[in-house]
């Protein structure tokens, strides 16, 4: 175990090892994560495990942990959402293989090695944001309070519906 995590790594050989890795990784060097946030503060608590399977299957298990500041689209307020991750990732070196993947892996195809665990862990998260995150109605600002409705402004013109009006009328 190890609080530093590897930039790079060889799944396969990991698996083979069985090897477990936990530390952390810093949000702000998550460039494709940060464009879905508010703010890239914070870290990413990795605790991930290498194996393989009664099935033979080579596999990457584990949790990801943040807590990751975004835009509440009701309110348009920050808020912090706390993101708790399953991984549970095959590792595959074609389509075929991730084809033929049991159920209860998502894949992750292994082309060329070494691969950045940083990106593998980057992808969960993005995969894990939700469409529009809200806050709790509790928590969200009362926006419907502080909307002033203002009475429509009379300006003595006439309404150019008003002709309209006046046709309708002659035609019936």
């Amino acid at each position: 175990m190890s609080s530093r995590l590897p930039e790079y790594i060889d799944p396969l050989r990991l698996a083979e090892a069985r090897a477990v890795l936990q530390g952390q990784f810093a949000i702000a060097g998550m460039r494709r994560l940060a464009s879905a946030l508010h703010s890239t503060q914070g870290v990413v608590d990795v605790d991930i495990e290498f194996g393989i399977d009664e099935a033979r299957t080579p596999y990457v298990k584990g949790v990801l942990r943040a807590g990751l500041e975004v835009v509440c689209q009701r309110c348009l307020g920050p808020m912090v959402l706390p993101v708790e991750v399953e991984v549970a990732l095959g590792i595959v070196t074609s389509a075929q293989e991730a084809d033929r993947l049991p159920g209860n892996y998502d894949p992750l195809l292994v082309e060329e090695e070494p691969i950045s665990l940083k990106d593998v862990v980057e992808d969960e998260l993005i995969l894990s944001l939700p469409v529009a995150p809200v806050h709790l109605e509790q928590q969200c600002p009362p926006w419907r309070d502080t909307v002033v409705e203002q009475p429509a402004e009379k300006t003595g013109k006439p309404s150019p519906f008003a002709v309209l009006a006046q046709l309708k009328d002659k035609k019936q």
